[in-house]
């Protein structure tokens, strides 16, 4: 009976062990990123006059490669109509398919920029979408399923030199759920930032200055590979005076990259965890039986 009982511990335990999910670690305390190997994709929206406010990009951030953009865009209005203004937002991964980054504006209108292959096809359509985009560093079409395992959500407020806006980027409700993957916490619902005001440093990994404010989701196991949905709402606000063009001043990013990492806390010994349940099941079959 002994010899089943050890057994059957084991057993039981590799079968808890298959079924654990990957955990994602969120602001996790310790944890900190030695090194940013790549950027494989990145969501954005921004205040601009003139270019683009909302983008998904292949890595790099926006910008061209081979004299093609990285990126698919949507122009959503000028700063007197999109300062100030709270936006619902998704940002949304379908493994083996793509990313998909919505807007929604009070008045309920949804801008949707897609990239990837999706079966079934989304509806309603993206109002922008790409299958194929250029990946920063090589001139090979990429389409998205690369290696990565952290996400990054910033925020940027931050004041063009030599001239006073009063930039503010606000992110609240914030929530973040992965299929078949266990949060280690909830991400922080709320974050703001304006020019210098962030200054505490970040402890995973360092903010660009204080005109940023970061969280950072970091796993060991391979995002690309789960459904993952981020959602909030997002509220970029600049005084009536701004200057015309402050495109990258007043911004909500989120980024997935490929990251190393150290300080996550390592689980209990598959042996010592087997040797307690065993234990167990030998104090039980020790117990004297009850005499009637």
């Amino acid at each position: 009976m002994r010899k089943v009982l050890v057994v059957s511990a084991f057993a039981a335990l590799d079968c808890a062990s298959a079924a654990a999910a990957p955990v994602v670690y969120v602001n996790q305390p310790g944890l900190t990123i030695t090194s940013i190997d790549t950027s494989v994709f990145g969501a954005k929206y921004r205040l601009s006059n003139s270019n683009f406010d909302q983008s998904i990009d292949s890595g790099g951030g926006t910008t061209t490669v081979n004299q093609l953009p990285n990126f698919v865009s949507r122009d959503l209005g000028n700063l007197t109509a999109l300062r100030n203004v709270i936006y619902s937002f998704t940002v949304r991964q379908i493994a083996g398919q793509g990313f998909v980054f919505t807007l929604t504006s009070p008045s309920n209108v949804t801008s949707t920029v897609a990239w990837g292959t999706f079966l079934p096809l989304l509806n309603p359509a993206p109002n922008a979408s790409a299958l194929l985009l250029p990946t920063v560093g090589s001139l090979l079409p990429t389409a998205p399923g690369a290696f990565y395992n952290s996400l990054q959500i910033e925020l940027r407020g931050a004041q063009r030199s030599g001239t006073a806006y009063s930039p503010v980027a606000t992110a609240s409700d914030l929530s973040f759920v992965a299929k078949g993957m266990t949060l280690s916490t909830a991400l922080n619902p709320s974050m703001s930032v304006s020019p210098g005001s962030n200054t505490t440093p970040n402890p995973n990994y360092p903010d660009s200055d204080s005109s940023y404010i970061s969280q950072w989701l970091v796993t060991k196991a391979n995002l690309a590979l789960y459904d993952w949905t981020l959602s909030g709402r997002i509220n970029l606000s600049v005084a009536a005076n701004a200057p015309s063009n402050i495109d990258e001043f007043v911004k909500l990013t989120v980024t997935g990259k490929k990251v190393r990492f150290n300080g996550v806390p390592e689980p209990m010994p598959i042996a010592t965890l087997a040797l307690g349940l065993a234990a167990i099941g030998w104090r039980r079959r020790r117990a004297p039986a009850a005499r009637s």
